[in-house]
């Protein structure tokens, strides 16, 4: 039962961590998108 639930939540935190390390490159992309327009 433990090793299950321990299981899910390493499964969790990495669908996690894939989620914010998309954020940060989509905010990245958008960034250097606006300075280059602006140049």
């Amino acid at each position: 039962m433990n090793a299950m639930k321990l299981k899910i939540t390493m499964k969790e935190m990495t669908v996690q961590t894939v989620r914010i390390v998309f954020l940060v490159i989509y905010c990245i992309m958008w960034v250097s998108e606006k300075l280059v327009v602006r140049k």
